[in-house]
């Protein structure tokens, strides 16, 4: 479903879109990154809880690094057919549950 046809429940009224002077694809991405970096830091805290999603296919390499910051790794494995600007992402610890470097095979 294209961007135009899709609503927030609440708006960034700080984009352009809504009158504000930020740029919008800018503002989502760095909401998605932002919220992202504290489910990442929440999963690896708690033993590296496996998070997959859509995501801004922009996005992709920022993820990276937040996940590596945390102990655990994001594999990039589809982009959403409808619409090419998102990308399922599994994000998973790197090292399995017995303390040993994890094959790598999605993130399962």
């Amino acid at each position: 479903m294209p961007d135009a046809e899709r609503g927030l429940v609440m708006p960034f009224i700080a984009t352009k879109s809504n009158g504000g002077s930020l740029d919008d694809e800018a503002y989502a991405c760095g909401w998605e990154c932002g919220s992202l970096c504290v489910m990442i830091a929440q999963a690896a805290e708690f033993g590296g809880v496996t998070l997959s999603r859509y995501v801004h296919t922009v996005n992709v390499p920022q993820l990276d690094l937040l996940a590596m910051q945390n102990g655990m790794k994001v594999v990039a494995s589809e982009v959403w057919e409808d619409d090419d600007t998102y990308t399922w992402v599994t994000i998973s610890n790197v090292l399995g549950p017995d303390g040993e470097e994890g094959d790598d095979d999605e993130g399962r």
